[in-house]
């Protein structure tokens, strides 16, 4: 009796094991090599992922790239990549206001600013997408994956103004 109950417990923790990992697994584009500094999966989007990925150098004393993903585990529909070799730039800036932590690029005259809000019940990430500063787009997440690594210290990131970085305007720190 007692190895049926074992083992009926056992194949429960195995489910519920393999059933957290398989959704981590599809709530992130970052492979598995790469620190996932955030990512969430899109609300009304079927299967849709937002995430910022960074990967560390052979000698891991730094990064050697952080690459915003955007799409599916199957196809990924947009990416944007800094490396120090390149002139991308990604920004990163804390709103004292609300205590959201905002990273935003540009492509053109398009500017894409993720928000990180306080991590606190019901809060969730999204997406703002401007053309020639008017807000054309508001990805909204379903779920946040919050990573310690929003804070992550690095030359790749710029650090800028969150307060205006929410406006879609890069102006230094304060």
């Amino acid at each position: 009796m007692k190895k049926v109950i074992l083992s009926n417990v056992f194949s429960y923790l195995s489910f519920i094991l393999s059933s957290q990992m398989a959704y981590a697994a599809e709530s992130t584009l970052c492979k598995t090599d790469e620190e996932i500094i955030l990512s969430c999966p899109v609300k009304g989007k079927e299967r849709k992922i937002i995430s910022i990925c960074a990967k560390n150098t052979v000698d891991s004393k730094e990064l050697s790239y952080i690459e915003y993903r955007f799409g599916t585990q199957k196809n990924t529909e947009m990416t944007y990549l800094v490396t120090k070799d390149n002139t991308a730039k990604i920004y990163r800036g804390l709103y004292d206001g609300t205590y959201s932590v905002f990273f935003g690029f540009k492509i053109k005259e398009y500017f894409y600013i993720a928000e990180v809000p306080q991590e606190v019940k019901g809060a969730h990430m999204n997406v703002i997408v401007r053309k020639n500063n008017t807000r054309i787009a508001t990805i909204l997440c379903k779920a946040n994956n919050w990573e310690e690594n929003k804070n992550i210290k690095t030359p790749l990131l710029t650090e800028v103004d969150g307060e205006a970085l929410m406006e879609g305007k890069i102006e230094p720190t304060k």
